[in-house]
């Protein structure tokens, strides 16, 4: 049984056309931010979402949390096996125990007036906790150990950290109420390589040590391909390539995961392959195309992408594409 399971996720989010629609009455547009996404991640994996800014990738990551208002949403989440929107109060209080995230905007996320030690120990308040003042500190103490910074920096605000040491206390209190599964929103966005890396490895060391699970919502293809067991690629508002990490990258069918893949810089260049440069722009998600929704932008489109959207489909052991001439 997976740890969380995903069936026909959409969120829908309704948008104002101007003043005169709201005098005239007319109805709102419609943002398709997530369309008809399905998806299921196993206990101790990671598992990558990866596209285009505003593809969907970070609103499904807060889908799963239910972060979002019921009323965009539509489609199942489970987390072990129960529908995360059918909660009771109680039940989604300790459900935010065992669920997670590692915000994208690390100075959003970190609230400048409190020092970092309250900034950690916050989780244990906001549930809380039956420790005592003095259990938590110690806690607070051991998860900044844990993420390798000193016990000194619970005192510090976090203007006086660098960026790296900001994304250490993220992880640090993300893991607080010893959580199963973490949404990781680009957890190495605004990083150098060298910190990035320090980062990277120290959550797989986590993850080994703790047995997380891991959502890794990324647009950085080398980092996807070094973190994940399996990978999803959205463009959008829909997965339009899905498999094994490996098998992806080896074998990329769409059109569109071609693109991205080509355009992944390597030492000494990309010598004898050839870069797919896209033309045009991502059309709007309040006014997607008929048929396939790359087909604006793909280079190799025929009649029958204008005319159906295809669907998700197998086209090898769990190597799945939404593409007409995949199959």
């Amino acid at each position: 049984m997976p740890l969380i399971d995903v069936t026909t996720l959409q969120a829908h989010f309704e948008k104002s056309k101007g003043l005169f629609s709201k005098l005239s009455g007319k109805s709102m547009a419609v943002v398709h931010a997530v369309d008809c996404i399905s998806f299921s991640i196993q206990k101790g994996e990671t598992f990558g979402l990866v596209g285009e800014s505003g593809c969907g990738k970070t609103t499904a990551g807060r889908a799963l949390l239910r972060l979002l208002p019921r009323n965009v949403i539509r489609g199942k989440i489970n987390f072990e096996d129960r529908d995360v929107y059918k909660l009771s109060t109680s039940e989604l209080r300790e459900f935010r125990r065992h669920a997670q995230i590692i915000f994208q905007n690390l100075i959003g996320s970190l609230n400048p007036r409190m020092k970092i030690g309250e900034i950690i120990a916050e989780p244990f308040r906001i549930h809380e906790s039956t420790k005592s003042s003095r259990e938590i500190q110690a806690e607070v103490e051991n998860l900044l150990e844990l993420v390798s910074l000193s016990k000194s920096d619970k005192d510090k605000y976090p203007t006086e950290l660098s960026g790296g040491q900001g994304r250490r206390v993220g992880i640090a209190r993300a893991l607080a109420l010893h959580p199963k599964f973490i949404v990781c929103d680009e957890p190495t966005s605004g990083l150098d390589v060298s910190i990035s890396a320090e980062i990277i490895n120290l959550m797989k060391n986590l993850q080994r040590e703790l047995n997380l699970t891991y959502l890794w919502i990324s647009h950085n293809l080398r980092v996807v391909s070094y973190v994940s067991n399996r990978i999803a690629i959205m463009y959008l508002g829909r997965i339009v390539e899905m498999g094994e990490t490996s098998e992806v990258f080896k074998n990329p069918i769409h059109r569109y995961t071609k693109a991205l893949f080509s355009a992944v810089p390597t030492i000494g260049g990309n010598k004898g392959a050839k870069k797919i440069v896209l033309k045009g722009e991502v059309p709007s998600p309040i006014n997607i195309p008929p048929g396939c929704r790359f087909r604006t932008r793909c280079w190799d489109s025929e009649p029958e992408c204008r005319r159906k959207e295809p669907l998700l489909l197998p086209v090898g052991r769990e190597h799945l594409v939404a593409c007409h001439k995949a199959l």
